[in-house]
């Protein structure tokens, strides 16, 4: 091996280096003056270090390569759901006055801040929250893997956290400085996943603001309303109850009717006692009759001198008429008319005979009062025991009157008690859906004076997903051409 030129500052070549570049050398020989030639770096020098060193050079290229390529085809297509809200602003939101004085102008500085402040809002922990209790923190994030709880912390608030920040990171909102739009963008592996996810988040972010710019009177009232109308209508189910238990409809009528009832039963009382006292009065007259009236009484007297069963004159009035008859159809001497003739004087003596004796017959018969007084007696003592017998009905009818008069008393003042009740809840009841109403007018009117949000666009996102492929595959190919270069420059400089 040659020694290399006083002054040079490069090695010695090989004779078959010397024979690939016989000029290297030339221009560095010492400078004439003794000064010390630069450090330069050409391009032959490069081209030598490819021909000695070309595999590093190749396998520092081909490996950012391969690692993009890799990538790119590991890699997902993502899909961004895009949604567009509107921000509306009245003149009662600004401060400012326009020229005329008569009501505020609204500038670009006031709208923009409003714009910002509802892109906080929508982008705070509060609706992304709401937003995941929507959706679930499962559905969303499959593989999320909270940290472990500290201190107070519980494992569900620690994965609600944790969840809450790749959300965040998911997330895009933007507000344009140019107009009064709001852009929200979610972009997730899974098209229907995130239409979901943002949906939720608009939905949160409403739902949130409605409160936000709700009053409490109306939610105070209404609940006072309600809670006037359950004891509304357990009032009316106690009065229900109470009709129910005493058997009417209108308590104040049925005491009436009791009273009128009880009044005819005190009056047919008061009739009843007397028919009671004529009863027994005529019932002691009659027995006191009945006794002094005697068994038998005298009913007739005859005084005859025929005697019982004597036909003698009969007798003689049948042979008186058969003489006459015979004497009209016989001569006088006829002998049967002699025979009638003595028959007849026969009959006469008699008689007269007979009516020397006188006879004589008295008749009594059984008093006829007796009956009659016997008949009253078993009448007046009928009559009597269906006297009592009534008096014990209507007694105890009058009985039942008056407890069911104690009952419908004490029922009726149970009832106005529940009625002046229900009254005095209608009346407040009445007052409270008034005054509800218009409370609810009135916030509704002063929430369309604030600002609103009208939802432009609602959450969609492309058919086809957007990836990064080319990107890292070209990024990997770049790689691989810096790495290369850099590692053929650091060979040169070395070598």
């Amino acid at each position: 091996m040659n020694a290399a030129s006083p002054g040079s500052s490069l090695p010695a070549l090989r004779p078959q280096d010397q024979s690939f570049m016989p000029d290297v050398a030339a221009p560095l020989v010492a400078d004439p003056y003794g000064a010390r030639p630069p450090l330069g770096l050409r391009l032959s020098d490069l081209l030598i270090t490819l021909r000695l060193r070309w595999k590093p050079l190749v396998a520092a290229f081909c490996l950012p390569v391969a690692l993009g390529i890799g990538g790119a085809m590991l890699l997902k297509p993502r899909f961004t759901a895009d949604s567009v809200l509107m921000v509306l602003l009245n003149r009662e939101s600004t401060t400012v006055q326009d020229v005329s004085g008569i009501g505020p102008s609204v500038v670009s500085v006031e709208l923009l801040r409003v714009v910002r402040g509802e892109a906080e809002i929508l982008g705070s922990d509060d609706v992304l929250r709401r937003a995941l209790r929507r959706i679930g923190i499962s559905t969303l994030f499959p593989d999320l893997k909270p940290p472990p709880a500290t201190g107070n912390s519980t494992p569900e608030e620690m994965e609600m956290a944790a969840a809450v920040d790749a959300f965040r990171r998911v997330l895009a909102i933007e507000a344009d400085t140019n107009a009064n739009i709001l852009r929200a963008r979610v972009t997730l592996p899974d098209r229907a996943l995130a239409i979901q996810a943002l949906a939720a988040v608009v939905d949160s972010y409403v739902e949130r603001r409605g409160e936000m710019y709700s009053d409490e009177n109306s939610r105070l009232l209404s609940a006072e309303l309600s809670r006037y109308a359950d004891r509304l209508r357990q009032t009316e189910a106690e009065i229900a109850a109470l009709r129910d238990q005493y058997g009417v409809l209108d308590i104040g009528q049925e005491m009436s009717l009791t009273a009128t009832r009880l009044d005819s039963i005190r009056q047919r009382q008061d009739g009843l006692r007397e028919q009671q006292v004529t009863a027994e009065s005529q019932l002691a007259a009659a027995r006191q009759r009945l006794a002094a009236e005697p068994e038998r009484v005298f009913a007739s007297q005859e005084a005859t001198n025929l005697a019982p069963n004597d036909d003698s004159r009969n007798q003689l009035s049948r042979l008186l008429l058969e003489r006459e008859r015979m004497a009209r159809q016989y001569n006088p001497d006829y002998p049967p008319l002699r025979e009638m003739e003595g028959r007849i004087a026969a009959a006469r003596a008699a008689i007269r005979e007979s009516a020397r004796a006188t006879y004589s017959t008295t008749r009594q018969v059984r008093n006829p009062n007796l009956e009659l007084l016997n008949q009253r007696v078993v009448t007046l003592e009928v009559e009597a025991d269906a006297l009592k017998r009534q008096g014990e009905e209507l007694a105890r009818q009058r009985t039942e009157l008056e407890a069911r008069r104690t009952e419908l008393v004490q029922a009726d003042t149970r009832m106005r008690a529940l009625q002046r009740a229900r009254e005095g809840m209608e009346a407040v009841t009445r007052q409270l859906t008034t005054r509800e109403a218009a409370t609810r007018m009135e916030e509704d009117a002063r929430r369309q004076r604030g600002n609103t949000i009208t939802v432009v666009q609602p959450a969609t996102a492309p058919l086809e997903g957007r990836g990064i492929r080319r990107l890292v595959a070209l990024g990997g190919i770049a790689g691989g051409i810096a790495l290369s270069a850099g590692l053929a420059l650091l060979l040169t400089l070395t070598r």
